[in-house]
């Protein structure tokens, strides 16, 4: 088993390493561009990211069996570029792999089990002294679960930090009033 990891994490002692943006970082064994073929792959698969671009890479490199952890895509521009992922994840496993994506099944196990132990409420997500700053109404569109409570699909009136999370993160948009 090989482990790889983005070369922004701080982890050492994976056997390789890729990073795609020109930033710097402490390792040897970086892969610091895909060749074209990743790129210009015969499935037209699109790279639009580091993780994205390791699977195929793997999978042009013979490797079968791939585990992908720690990247469940939630945050910051990874909503946006999930899609693809998904879509090469779904690929590979139609085309005889075996890709798991970890994060994707325990997130949702995760939540599920939140919501089935009833841990949180919407009045403990909006009067949560870590999220009480200015509100904005949102709408969720799946079912959420943190330490600032848990939500169920509706509009809400809740705290501008956390909503905008939410809403960069796909799992909400912004109501207009």
């Amino acid at each position: 088993m090989e482990v790889w990891l983005c070369g922004t994490d701080s982890r050492s002692g994976a056997d390789l390493y890729f990073e795609i943006h020109g930033i710097k970082v402490p390792y040897q064994n970086v892969v610091r561009k895909f060749e074209p073929e990743v790129y210009n792959n015969k499935a037209g698969l699109t790279v639009s990211n580091t993780i994205s671009g390791m699977l195929i890479y793997a999978w042009q490199h013979g490797y079968k069996n791939i585990t992908l952890l720690g990247a469940p895509m939630i945050v910051g521009e990874y909503p946006q570029q999930r899609g693809a992922v998904v879509q090469i994840v779904n690929y590979l496993n139609e085309n005889g792999l075996n890709v798991v994506w970890e994060d994707i099944n325990m997130a949702a196990k995760k939540n599920a089990e939140k919501k089935a132990e009833g841990t949180g409420t919407v009045e403990t997500a909006v009067n949560n002294p870590k999220t009480s700053g200015p509100k904005i109404k949102v709408k969720i569109t799946s079912f959420l679960c943190g330490e600032w409570g848990s939500f169920e699909p509706g509009v809400y009136e809740i705290d501008a930090r956390l909503a905008l999370q939410f809403v960069n993160s796909d799992y909400a948009v912004k109501v207009d009033e």
